[in-house]
């Protein structure tokens, strides 16, 4: 019964490490022309969710 034990603590600590990246971080679709020329419309971003709501990085262009 021992061999279970390292799968099901690897297994509770990677739910708990997605957990914590869900409620850290989110996607952005940009939506209209209000963010360019640095943002267009249909582009992705993963926002850190602080107090400023920082912008971590863009995933993908739509042009």
């Amino acid at each position: 019964m021992t061999n279970g034990v390292p799968a099901a603590v690897a297994v509770v600590l990677a739910g708990g490490a997605l957990a914590v990246a869900r409620r850290r971080f989110l996607l952005i679709d940009v939506a209209g022309d209000s963010m360019t020329p640095a943002l267009g419309p249909g582009d992705r971003l993963l926002v850190r969710r602080t107090r400023r709501g920082d912008v971590v990085g863009r995933l993908r262009s739509a042009a």
